[in-house]
């Protein structure tokens, strides 16, 4: 499918790739940094407000790539699976089934402790691991969406196919917010992980299961067993 190009389709280019480069990261660093030291917001809420923006984000996404006329396969979706999206399936299967094994064997020898702050953002109740879960399937999605496959085609024209990954990789971190240099650091690191996986595969069904997966497993780390509580 040709994509058509036509001002409204340019203006919701604009519009996303700013929102994705700019607003949302800032908007992340600055409530971060307000609420430094104060009482951390209830899980539920968290997890609503992440899941409106990832909606309202996709929203846009939906409406550009159809009143563009674009494929799916411009935005990493390739139907049927390329080769190498074939092969990123296995290997990400096969890490997410020994990531399991792993989690819950040290979880069973009570060596598996998360950080003080991923343990907070997990969930805890019957309400917020339903929400969490939800929240995981939704953001695994959205995000590889958004900021692998939507930023690198729209970038790739302006800055060059290293030049589109790095660009994409600093949004994607910085929109996590801004808590530590050395969280910004290991964020940017692994946001340039997964942007340079998609730029080689040019297949994004693999990074989603591994982003989808990855927090998943962690409720099997996170949670709290009754005698815990």
């Amino acid at each position: 499918m040709e994509s058509v190009a036509t001002g409204e389709t340019l203006l919701l280019d604009i519009a996303l790739t700013i929102a994705l480069t700019l607003i949302v990261p800032i908007y992340n660093i600055v409530r971060q940094s307000r609420t430094a030291g104060q009482p951390a917001e209830p899980r539920l809420t968290r997890y609503r407000r992440a899941l409106l923006l990832a909606l309202g984000l996709d929203a846009v996404l939906v409406v550009d790539w159809i009143v563009g006329g674009r494929s799916l396969t411009m935005l990493g979706l390739d139907a049927p699976l390329s080769i190498a999206g074939r092969y990123g399936l296995i290997l990400a299967g096969i890490a997410l089934c020994l990531l399991a094994l792993f989690t819950a064997t040290a979880r069973a020898r009570d060596e598996a402790q998360p950080p003080a702050d991923a343990l907070e953002m997990l969930p805890q109740t019957p309400q917020e691991v339903r929400l969490f879960l939800l929240l995981s399937l939704v953001l695994g999605v959205s995000w590889e969406l958004l900021f692998r496959g939507y930023l690198l085609w729209s970038l790739n024209p302006v800055f060059g196919a290293g030049g589109a990954v790095a660009v994409a990789a600093l949004a994607y971190a910085a929109s996590h917010g801004f808590k530590t240099t050395g969280k910004l650091i290991g964020s940017l690191i692994s946001a340039l992980l997964f942007t340079t996986a998609y730029a080689l595969s040019h297949s994004l069904w693999w990074l989603i299961m591994l982003h989808a997966g990855l927090p998943i497993i962690g409720v099997l780390i996170g949670r709290r067993r009754p005698k815990d509580v």
